[in-house]
């Protein structure tokens, strides 16, 4: 991919003093990509990033990240205008975007045989970089920069971070759109296949998958479903929770009918005598996993905010208690379900609270939803919402710690 795409330009046979001070050594890593439940071995050059001498504090480093929510309502969209969707992504993307920074990167000493054969690259030398590599910081907003100008000429515009629209007239309604979850791509277009063959054009992609009914894609870790008849579309991580091992004992899962409950004592904050700086990585990766759950399980959201207070200062009951939540996450997995029934769209908020007076602090949490007016009754003194279930066009929701005196 590097000779095809041309990421290097001709070899630097005098580089001056400073080039060589602030060149950028490459290194060989072997990685791995996911295809369904297949693993593929891959090799991939990429630059140790600590070796980039660039000041820091003034590159940008933002990678383009759709907000699920938004993300959420564009499918709801998508079912009532019976549009295909269908899930790619950019084959090495980052090697795809220009660089723009006149930079110099250093080969290995050791370089396999296979390597100086076929790239034409020599052990040791200095080379000019001309697109953007995997390891130096800016290179995810160089792609996502450069893939959202191009795309523009074919008619996606930008309305929402790395989220875009198109529309064949400049005003009116829209016909499709793009989501980015940096170099993954969830597109739903009137035709949306033609308009993915476009995109490969200006930016290599994999084949695209789409989402038929009855059939399930994995997109950015998350299982997408479409119902049978086409009407319904759900999202949820069951094959990401199932591969969850926790590997508690019996006393440690506590559990009653053979679920794990999660009470007060797992969301406390750890105790100064017990905290083990040692747990601190481990702490981090349940929490994590946690993390990632809780971006479709809503039942996560306060679990998840709590254990994370222990992050710095972990210890052997906190990892426990991030575990079980894991297992509570695994046992009381839902889907998130999304249907085509919103003809005339109107939003609900629902909100929560609850505050202790005496501890000075409480909790506020709240859910936006997506409905059809004709759900909607006026009474006496608000609108209420009937007959609608709480976990279908749920779009986002939210949970946050309040801790001061109340007036």
């Amino acid at each position: 991919r590097w000779k095809e795409l041309g990421v290097l330009g001709p070899q630097l046979t005098r580089p001056t003093a400073a080039e060589v001070s602030q060149a950028m050594q490459i290194v060989l890593r072997l990685t791995y990509k996911s295809k369904g439940n297949e693993l593929t071995e891959k090799a991939r050059a990429v630059v140790l990033g600590n070796t980039d001498r660039r000041d820091k504090g003034w590159i940008n480093t933002y990678s383009g990240v759709c907000d699920p929510g938004i993300m959420r309502m564009a499918i709801v969209f998508a079912l009532y205008k019976h549009l295909l969707q269908a899930m790619s992504d950019v084959k090495t993307a980052f090697l795809q975007a220009e660089a723009t920074d006149p930079l110099v990167l250093r080969t290995p000493k050791h370089l396999p045989a296979e390597v100086v054969h076929d790239l034409k690259l020599q052990p040791g030398a200095y080379y000019r970089q001309l697109k953007a590599v995997y390891g130096t910081i800016d290179a995810p907003r160089l792609f996502t920069q450069q893939f959202k100008k191009e795309v523009a000429a074919l008619g996606f515009t930008e309305v929402a971070e790395s989220f875009l629209v198109k529309r064949s007239r400049p005003v009116g309604e829209a016909d499709g759109f793009l989501g980015m979850y940096v170099d993954d791509l969830h597109t739903a277009t009137d035709d949306t296949l033609a308009d993915l063959k476009k995109v490969d054009q200006l930016f290599q992609l994999d084949d695209p998958e789409p989402l038929l009914p009855g059939r399930t894609l994995v997109y950015v870790g998350q299982d997408v479903s479409l119902s049978a008849d086409g009407k319904q579309c759900s999202i949820g991580q069951r094959r990401y929770a199932e591969g969850i091992v926790t590997r508690l004992t019996d006393k440690q899962r506590g559990a009653s009918g053979g679920k794990v409950l999660i009470g007060e004592k797992d969301l406390r904050l750890a105790v100064a005598a017990e905290i083990d700086p040692r747990l601190q990585r481990e702490q981090q990766q349940w929490v994590g996993r946690v993390g990632w759950l809780a971006k479709t399980q809503k039942h996560l959201s306060v679990p998840y905010s709590e254990i994370s207070r222990n992050n710095a200062k972990p210890s052997l009951k906190t990892v426990v208690a991030a575990q079980r939540v894991c297992e509570y996450g695994k046992d009381n997995h839902t889907s998130l379900v999304y249907d085509s029934s919103v003809k005339k769209p109107a939003f609900v908020m629902w909100v929560d609270a609850a505050f202790c007076l005496q501890q000075c602090e409480g909790r506020l949490g709240w859910e936006l939803q997506l409905v059809d007016k004709s759900r909607l009754t006026r009474g006496p003194l608000e609108q209420t919402v009937i007959a609608l279930p709480r976990d279908v066009n749920t779009l986002s929701w939210r949970s946050r710690r309040i801790k001061r005196k109340l007036a």
